[in-house]
């Protein structure tokens, strides 16, 4: 079965999860977007994830958003690169 029909499956069962689990399962979504080729789709949920984490001082998963980010750009060879938000 596809990453995206399992992600699909689990989309009910969202709310139920644990707010780290819940941004990491649309990280995840996301990341499928960019190795589907919709790069600007997909860093714009990434970004949009590591800022909500940020605003709520969740420091080590905005980092690890981030670094997802980076490390799937590097993965599709894709040329828009993460820019986060100044401080």
């Amino acid at each position: 079965m596809p990453a995206g029909a399992l992600l699909d499956q689990l989309a009910d069962a969202h709310d139920h999860l644990a707010y780290q689990e819940q941004i990491r399962l649309d990280v995840l979504r996301n990341q499928l977007l960019l190795l589907d080729g919709k790069q600007e789709e997909g860093m714009r949920g990434l970004r949009t994830l590591a800022e909500q984490a940020q605003e709520r001082a969740n420091f080590d998963l905005a980092a690890e958003i981030w670094r997802h980010a980076a490390e799937s750009l590097a993965r599709t060879g894709g040329e828009n690169q993460p820019q986060e938000p100044a401080t």
